[in-house]
C-alpha cells in the first residue's frame, strides 16, 4: 500500500506540475469572428513582435459573395495587400514597421449575403515571422454563426497536412480569449506550428532565436525610378546613383541561401544541402522561379508589397542585378512585380525596397547556369550529387570550382545544388 501510495502521489505531482506549466513563448492567435449579417472581423491575441502576417480565409461561396476587406485600427500605419480575386479566398499580407504587440482588430469583412444563410467560414491558414523573417508559432480560429457542433483541426503550416475529428456541442473547445461565445456557434480551431515542425509538435514551446540582422548592404546601389506608362518588356530609363540607404531606418529582411551555406557546419549531404533551399519565404516577397539560373539573359521576377511614392510605382533599389520592369500588380492591392537580372558572377543580388520608416530588403536566390551531370550519363541522378561531394580534388587543383575563385568552398556547394534543384527530373523531387 505505501508504494501504491507513493507511486499515486507522484503521479498526481507530475500531471499538477505540467498543468500548471507556462509555454515559454506566447502563441499569437487569430480569430475569425461573425457579427452576423455577412460581416466577419479578425481579430489578434497575445501578439509579439510580428513585423509579418500571411492570412488565407476560406469561405463557403454557396453563403457569401464579394468580400471587401477593411484595416482595422491596430494595423494603422501598416503596409497591406489583399486578394479577393480569387472565389472563396481572401488572403491579406502584412507588413508593419513596428512589430505588433497585443491584441486588436486587424481587419473587416463584409461580404454580400447569398441566400437567407448568415454565412460560414470554413478555414484559415496563418503564418507570421518577426523582423529577420523567422517564423513564429501562430494558432488560427474562427467562429461561425448557427451550429451545434464543433471541429478541431491541426495544420502544419509548411506541409498543410491535417487531422480532423468531430465533437458534440457539449464537448465542443471553448473559443479563446477575446472570442465571442454563444449558444448554438460553431467554433473550429486550426493549430498552425512553424516550418519544419510537424502536425503533432507542441506549439507552445519556444522557436529557435531569431537570427541576427545581416549587415547593412555595404557595396553602392543603384535607384532605378520607374512611372507607371512603361511596358513589361522596356528597360528603364532613368537610372541614377543614390546616396547609401540610411542606417536609421529598421530593416526587414531574412538571411540569403547563400548565408545559410556559409554558415552551415553540419554534414555535407545531398539532403543537408537542399534543406538549406527549404525554407518559408519571406512573407511580402514572392520569386519566380523559386531559384533563378543566371546565363547572361534569364530574369526572375520578384512580387512585393509596398505603398507607390506619390501617384508613381515605389522607387526600388537593386545590388547585383538589373531592373527589367516595375508594373502593378492587378490582382493584389499595394502589390507590385520586378522584373530583375541577376549579374551573372555575383551571387548577392538583393532587392530593396525602401518605405517611409524601414527598407525591406530581398534577398534573391539565383546561381550560374552550370551542368550538374558530372557522370556523363546524359541524365541527372543523385549519383551526380554524389560525385559531387566526394570528389574535391585537392588545395591546388580544386576539383569543381564551380565560381572559378581558385578554392572550393560553400560557395560550390551552392552553385551546384541551386542547379540541381532545378535540373533534376521530377520522379527525384
Amino acid at each position: 500500500m505505501k508504494l501504491k501510495t507513493r507511486v499515486l502521489m507522484y503521479a498526481v505531482t507530475l500531471i499538477l506540475a505540467l498543468s500548471c506549466s507556462q509555454p515559454a513563448f506566447a502563441v499569437s492567435t487569430f480569430t475569425v469572428l461573425s457579427s452576423g449579417n455577412g460581416d466577419f472581423e479578425l481579430q489578434g491575441e497575445a501578439l509579439e513582435s510580428v513585423a509579418a502576417l500571411d492570412i488565407t480565409i476560406t469561405y463557403d461561396t454557396v453563403t457569401l459573395a464579394n468580400p471587401k476587406v477593411t484595416a482595422g485600427v491596430f494595423l494603422s500605419g501598416a503596409l497591406t495587400a489583399v486578394n479577393t480575386n480569387v472565389a472563396g479566398s481572401v488572403r491579406i499580407g502584412i507588413i508593419t514597421t513596428s512589430a505588433l504587440q497585443g491584441s486588436g482588430i486587424l481587419a473587416k469583412l463584409d461580404f454580400d449575403q447569398v441566400g437567407n444563410s448568415p454565412g460560414r467560414i470554413t478555414a484559415v491558414k496563418a503564418s507570421i515571422a518577426n523582423s529577420n523573417g523567422t517564423p513564429l508559432p501562430v494558432l488560427a480560429t474562427f467562429v461561425n454563426p448557427s451550429s451545434d457542433s464543433a471541429v478541431v483541426e491541426t495544420t502544419s503550416a509548411d506541409k498543410g497536412t491535417q487531422s480532423n475529428t468531430s465533437a458534440s456541442s457539449a464537448s465542443a473547445p471553448a473559443p479563446t480569449s477575446g472570442t465571442a461565445s454563444s449558444a448554438g456557434q460553431q467554433v473550429v480551431i486550426v493549430g498552425l506550428v512553424p516550418s519544419g515542425e510537424s502536425a503533432g509538435t507542441k506549439i507552445a514551446e519556444p522557436p529557435a532565436a531569431p537570427d541576427a540582422l545581416p549587415e547593412p548592404v555595404k557595396e553602392p546601389v543603384k535607384e532605378i525610378e520607374m512611372v507607371p506608362q512603361r511596358t513589361a518588356t522596356s528597360a528603364p530609363d532613368v537610372e541614377k546613383p543614390v546616396t547609401p540607404i540610411s542606417q536609421d531606418k529598421k530593416i526587414y529582411t531574412q538571411k540569403s541561401v547563400l548565408e545559410l551555406f556559409r554558415e552551415y557546419k553540419g554534414e555535407r549531404s545531398m539532403k543537408a544541402f537542399m534543406a538549406l533551399f527549404d525554407r518559408d519565404p519571406l512573407i511580402g516577397f514572392t520569386q519566380t522561379p523559386a531559384i533563378g539560373l543566371s546565363d547572361g539573359k534569364a530574369t526572375v521576377k520578384i512580387s512585393f508589397i509596398a505603398i507607390p511614392s506619390g501617384k508613381s510605382a515605389p522607387a526600388i533599389k537593386v545590388k547585383d542585378a538589373t531592373v527589367i520592369s516595375l508594373k502593378k500588380d492587378t490582382d493584389n492591392t499595394n502589390t507590385w512585380i520586378a522584373e530583375l537580372r541577376p549579374d551573372m558572377k555575383d551571387l548577392s543580388a538583393v532587392l530593396i525596397v525602401p518605405q517611409e520608416k524601414t527598407n525591406m530588403e530581398f534577398p534573391i536566390i539565383a546561381a550560374p547556369k552550370i551542368a550538374v551531370d558530372l557522370d556523363k550519363s546524359g541524365k541527372v541522378t543523385e549519383a551526380d550529387f554524389k560525385l559531387f561531394l566526394s570528389d574535391r580534388g585537392t588545395v591546388k587543383k580544386p576539383k569543381f570550382d564551380l565560381n572559378g575563385d581558385g578554392k572550393r568552398d560553400f560557395v560550390d556547394d551552392y552553385i551546384f545544388t541551386a542547379n540541381y534543384i532545378v535540373k533534376k527530373p521530377a520522379r527525384n523531387k
